[in-house]
């Protein structure tokens, strides 16, 4: 998402798969999207856990078209 640059401004649904465990060396875990996503103005509006609590996938709004 950082790769996105200006870009996510204009994004309004992100649906995205998140790790809770590390399957590989140095990626971005859940809290980590969570919090730069929120930084970005998006809301998580649904988030599950599958494969015992390994990973799970989540979907962010951007706030600003949210009720137009």
């Amino acid at each position: 998402f950082k790769g996105a640059g200006d870009l996510i401004d204009n994004v309004k649904c992100i649906f995205t798969e998140i790790e809770y465990k590390e399957i590989y060396e140095g990626q971005p875990l859940y809290p980590e999207v969570r919090e730069f996503l929120e930084s970005k103005g998006f809301m998580e509006t649904w988030k599950s856990s599958l494969h015992m609590d390994f990973w799970g996938e989540a979907i962010y709004v951007n706030k600003k078209y949210i009720n137009q």
